[in-house]
């Protein structure tokens, strides 16, 4: 059996000055496979009232390679979205390096954490985020360039991240609706002998 990465192919070329030789190494010829993973958010796209809160989730998918550092920085429109709780519920991070942090005048937020003895994931939560809507308009999510992952092969070599961002409409906050009212008539499940009641309205103070 032939040992292919001690198997060379030697060239030659001759003109009438010297001759030169030239070592090509197969090994050196195999494609170089540059570890990649994925992070996304969830729900992907959505349309929310002016005053709601909503969550957003954070993932990552692995790709079959084994992590064990995660920094993750997130960016939004702080005219459009504000953070209610940067994060809650469960996450992969055994260790919280970073205290989740946000600032809402800048549109920004960071999490960064471990995971000891590293963790092959297709789906592994990271952190969810509470918004809230503020004003009407399309606005995103952004997960910025400046997130790394990192392997869990005792150097912590860097991952290639292929980034997914949330997309958000954001509408009119719907009227509350009209409360109607009467002095002489004010209870509704009371009978009265006055056939002529007098009635009002108020439009945006109706309650549930």
């Amino acid at each position: 059996k032939m040992d292919i990465d001690s198997f060379y192919y030697y060239f030659f070329f001759n003109d009438t000055a010297t001759t030169e030789i030239y070592t090509l190494s197969l090994h050196d010829a195999l494609p170089i496979l540059i570890p990649k993973a994925e992070i996304f958010t969830t729900p992907h796209s959505g349309d929310f009232l002016v005053g709601s809160t909503f969550n957003v989730s954070i993932y990552v998918n692995t790709e079959e390679n084994s992590i064990n550092t995660i920094n993750i920085k997130l960016n939004f429109d702080p005219s459009k979205l504000s953070i209610v709780r940067p994060t809650g519920g469960k996450s992969i991070f055994g260790i919280w390096i970073e205290p989740p942090s946000y600032n809402n005048k800048k549109g920004t937020a960071s999490f960064v954490g471990a995971i000891p003895n590293g963790l092959t994931t297709s789906s592994g939560l990271i952190a969810t985020v509470t918004f809230k809507a503020l004003s009407t308009g399309k606005t995103r999510i952004n997960i910025m360039n400046t997130s790394s992952v990192n392997l869990n092969d005792g150097l912590g070599s860097n991952v290639k991240l292929n980034l997914s961002g949330s997309f958000y409409n954001i509408s009119p906050k719907t009227p509350d609706g009209v409360l109607i009212y009467s002095d002489t008539h004010p209870f509704q499940d009371r009978w009265y002998n006055n056939n002529s009641p007098i009635l009002k309205w108020e439009i945006g103070r109706a309650s549930c």
